[in-house]
């Protein structure tokens, strides 16, 4: 009995001096009501009383074998009771991270308390380059009182770069009695403690962190439903083993409380992240839409930091990050002004964030989520000149404005003008002749900035139209004979194919009389027409296209003329020894006519002269040589629109002037005779003699010839005799004469 009392004495002796030692040394700045209320003090105490180093922070556990392809990193939990940490051996101690504790909840009173080193052990992590995450010491017994703990922990470290999880520590409070404090006592169904540890958990995601819930291995397999938990969130296992038996899912594993690190006085517990990149997002979906914008939404991806939302962009022809959100539970984004009609593609990935790199997990499938359409209808081209187009359409009534777009290829297309929401036609101008083009309108919303964004340029409506080609230029009869014309005119710009136009005495009318495919097809003849006859003609540009056949503007009206038939009846008179008169028959319709003349047959032909006037049917043609063959042919010629349009030539024709007077004539005389002799006359084909008869009062022939001299015989003596000479000139079996040479003479006696 002695025995025991004494016993009972040390006892009490030994509870005096923890109390002394524990409110003097270790917890000198916690009065008793804190260690009486402070879940995790008493726990604290005995980790720190206890003088055992683990070996497993020194390597002798075994891992889980299904985290065979996991990257393992190694990290700390602390609190107040750590004291002063050296954050940076810590690090060079190969620690990575350290879930540090900001607040508990009394297991007695219920109050809600922060850690009073919270700050100092945040700071100095980040700073060392150890990734932070933060954890509560719950107490909560209802769903209230965890949503309460959420946002008090959020609340405290809401300043901070947290890569790591809010944590809720749901276990038992450890006092000297054993197991207890309010959560305890609560004797919460497993359903109930499952849906408190949700409750905390849901409401940290909901205001975008990572949540995680820490618990012992008897609690996840006694106290609630932990697939329940870990299906939707991370969970921290705590089992000090070298091997853990635990077979529900976790994340992370503390493997001590009895751990040393470099840095920190006494002992702490160590802990286990098993980190892969993140499972791909199961789903990805539009959740909601309106002209201008898309709402994404995915799966969630279980202790993700946050994701990465990618959209597709054509002009870069690639995925671009439009979005990061935060928080495991953001799994959703607004994406505003866009395009109205267009089907946008968007995939997302997860990723952890830690503090030398982050870690992207595989992308979603890709989700297209289209625009609503907003269009015009009846969008249609209904007029063109040479420069214009107009364009007109149905508005749309939900639009706020509209654009017009234009392109020359059918697929790029250039804004040409922003319109009013009244609009609904268009004229555009300035534009090249004879091209087509091709428009859009698209209607328009206002975007969040009070912007007009317009329909994507898939979903709008095409119209076309081609202008028209300007009228045919240097239109002209390049040549033409009694039955033909031969039109010809410069090439016009955009022109596929031309239209020849004659005019239609009968209907009053022009006709196409012929179609010319081929944008260089500048040319066409007129057969079958009528000699000297007037035409008019005209030639029009059609460009041809996919909008159809568009007529351009017509040329100005050729007149034109065939060549009139040959002049006919060329007659000479008057000829001279300079001159020679040509008569010839009218043509109808001439305006004038061209004598030509040569003095070879076959030699060259000169224009001597042009005679004007439809009646003018003569023409004397001096200043000639004498004796001298001419040649000649006529052509009428018709005058219109400043060109003159010549006939045929008449076939030559030939005279002769006159040949020239015998300048002198000699002669020696005799009794019965009388010789005459004379120089040549040139060009003359011979000579003629005549003699005076007195009987008759007339010269009479004696003789023709080609000689110089001429002896008239058998005369009578002592007689007088006249004679004329006359050189002549015989051409196409006609003789020319010329002026005769008078010589009288006495034969001797």
């Amino acid at each position: 009995m002695k025995y025991q009392a004494t016993k009972i004495l040390q006892h009490i002796l030994l509870c005096f001096l923890f109390v002394i030692l524990f409110t003097t040394t270790a917890f000198a700045t916690e009065n008793i009501y804190d260690f009486e209320n402070d879940p995790e003090a008493y726990k604290e105490y005995q980790k720190q009383q206890s003088n055992t180093v683990s070996t497993l922070s020194r390597g002798d556990y075994i891992h889980n074998e299904r985290y065979e392809d996991y990257t393992v990193l190694k990290g700390i939990d602390v609190s107040k009771y750590q004291r002063n940490i050296d954050w940076k051996k810590v690090k060079a101690d190969g620690y990575d991270f350290a879930i540090i504790r900001v607040g508990y909840r009394s297991y007695g009173s219920g109050e809600l308390f922060e850690d009073s080193t919270y700050k100092e052990n945040i700071e100095g992590a980040i700073a060392a380059g150890v990734d932070v995450g933060v954890y509560i010491f719950s107490q909560a017994i209802t769903e209230e009182e965890a949503i309460e703990e959420a946002q008090y922990a959020i609340s405290l470290a809401s300043g901070y770069q947290m890569n790591l999880p809010i944590v809720m520590d749901f276990e038992y409070a450890s006092t000297s009695s054993g197991e207890g404090g309010r959560l305890y006592k609560a004797k919460l169904s497993k359903e109930e403690a499952t849906n408190v540890c949700n409750a905390f958990c849901n409401a940290a995601e909901a205001m975008g962190y990572t949540a995680m819930v820490y618990a012992n291995r008897s609690m996840l397999n006694n106290s609630v439903n932990a697939a329940d938990i870990s299906n939707k969130y991370p969970i921290w296992l705590a089992n000090y083993t070298s091997q853990t038996t635990y077979e529900g899912d976790y994340s992370y594993w503390q493997f001590t409380s009895q751990g040393s690190v470099d840095g920190i006085s006494g002992n702490v517990d160590c802990n286990f992240r098993y980190i892969k990149k993140p499972v791909k997002p199961l789903t990805i979906e539009q959740t909601d839409c309106s002209y201008t914008d898309n709402t994404i939404r995915w799966s969630k991806v279980v202790e993700a930091y946050g994701y990465q939302l990618y959209r597709y962009d054509e002009g870069q022809d690639k995925y671009v990050k439009i979005a990061t959100t935060v928080g495991t539970g953001n799994i959703s984004h607004f994406d505003y002004d866009l395009t109205p009609g267009v089907a946008y593609k968007y995939k997302v990935r997860a990723f952890y964030k830690l503090y030398d790199k982050n870690w992207y997990g595989a992308y979603s499938d890709v989700l297209e989520a289209p625009t609503p359409t907003l269009s015009v209808t009846d969008l249609k081209a209904t007029k063109s000149t040479t420069d214009t187009v107009t364009i007109k359409w149905t508005g749309n009534p939900e639009a706020n404005g509209y654009a017009v777009y234009r392109s020359t290829d059918g697929n790029k297309f250039s804004l040409v003008k922003e319109l009013t929401a009244e609009s609904t036609s268009y004229k555009d101008t300035g534009l090249k002749s004879g091209k087509l083009y091709y428009y859009q309108v698209r209607s328009g919303v206002f975007a969040s900035d009070a912007s007009i964004i317009y329909a994507a340029e898939d979903s709008a409506a095409v119209t076309y139209a081609t202008t028209k080609c300007k009228a045919p230029e240097a239109l002209k009869a390049s040549s033409y004979t009694e039955d033909a014309i031969k039109l010809s005119w410069d090439k016009v710009s955009g022109a596929t194919s031309y239209k020849v136009y004659q005019y239609d005495t009968k209907s009053k009318k022009y006709k196409a009389i012929a179609t010319l495919e081929g944008k260089t097809n500048t040319s066409y003849k007129v057969v079958g027409l009528s000699a000297n006859k007037k035409y008019q003609f005209k030639v029009c540009a059609y460009t041809e296209n996919i909008a159809g056949s568009t007529k351009g503007e017509n040329s100005i009206v050729l007149n034109a003329a065939t060549k009139a038939k040959a002049v006919q009846n060329i007659k000479f008179s008057k000829n001279t020894t300079s001159q020679v008169q040509l008569t010839w028959n009218k043509t109808s319709g001439a305006t004038g006519y061209q004598i030509y003349r040569a003095t070879k047959k076959n030699g060259t032909y000169k224009k001597i002269a042009t005679v004007t006037g439809a009646s003018t049917k003569k023409y004397l043609n001096t200043k000639l040589k004498a004796g001298t063959t001419y040649y000649y042919k006529i052509r009428s010629y018709r005058t219109l629109d400043n060109k003159n349009y010549y006939g045929t030539f008449s076939e030559i024709v030939s005279t002769t002037t006159l040949p020239a007077k015998i300048s002198k004539i000699t002669y020696k005389s005799y009794k019965n005779k009388i010789k005459l002799s004379w120089k040549k006359v040139s060009k003359a084909t011979g000579y003629i003699i005549y003699r005076y008869d007195t009987k008759t009062k007339k010269y009479k022939k004696l003789a023709t010839t080609k000689k110089l001299t001429y002896t008239n015989s058998r005369l009578a003596k002592n007689t007088n005799y006249t004679y004329k000479i006359v050189a002549y000139k015989t051409l196409n079996g006609k003789t020319y004469t010329g002026e005769a040479t008078t010589l009288r003479v006495r034969t001797k006696k």
